[in-house]
């Protein structure tokens, strides 16, 4: 898999709003994001909030589509800047989400409730679910993956989901 360029990300999310919207499907979609963007307080990255990911994610919860994203996994790693580790979500985009941006970042746990070590919270996050020793699909064999992330943590958050909207959420992405 190769890492995609920044315009290749925000086009996918305009082409999901355009599908969306085609279909009539705004207040019954959800879209997830399992990946997260360079830290805020990178200097290399000073324009991060100048970007058209913002916009387009921003766009798809205007047009009532539940955006969930990944909290981050990086909290067991050194701030560039500070050299303190990196307990609270500071990358794109659950960075992004305030009240009138709103966007539900979900952190992990372990099956008894207790933060991962790996995981970001902080204000940003708005759920926490399971997500150390997760079996999921692999791409690569028939055998199941365990692993541990933020990314496998937000299907298990979408029962949260449903109440949210007048029908079932359904995935757009």
């Amino acid at each position: 898999m190769r890492n995609m360029a920044f315009d290749e990300t925000a086009n996918i999310f305009d082409f999901v709003l355009q599908d969306i919207v085609a279909k009539k499907r705004q207040k019954h979609s959800v879209v997830t994001a399992s990946w997260n963007g360079r830290g805020v307080t990178d200097p290399k990255y000073p324009n991060l909030h100048d970007n058209r990911i913002r916009i387009q994610v921003g766009k798809l919860s205007k047009n009532d589509v539940i955006v969930v994203v990944s909290a981050g996994n990086y909290a067991k790693f050194t701030d560039p800047g500070t050299g303190d580790l990196r307990k609270t979500v500071d990358t794109y985009p659950p960075v992004f989400e305030t009240a009138d941006y709103p966007l539900i970042a979900v952190s992990a746990t372990n099956f008894t409730g207790t933060p991962a070590d790996f995981a970001q919270g902080g204000d940003h996050v708005s759920i926490w679910a399971p997500g150390v020793k997760i079996t999921a699909l692999n791409k690569s064999s028939d055998t199941p993956l365990i692993s541990d992330g933020t990314s496998y943590c937000k299907s298990c958050s979408f029962p949260l989901l449903r109440n949210l909207r007048p029908s079932p959420p359904q995935l757009a992405l």
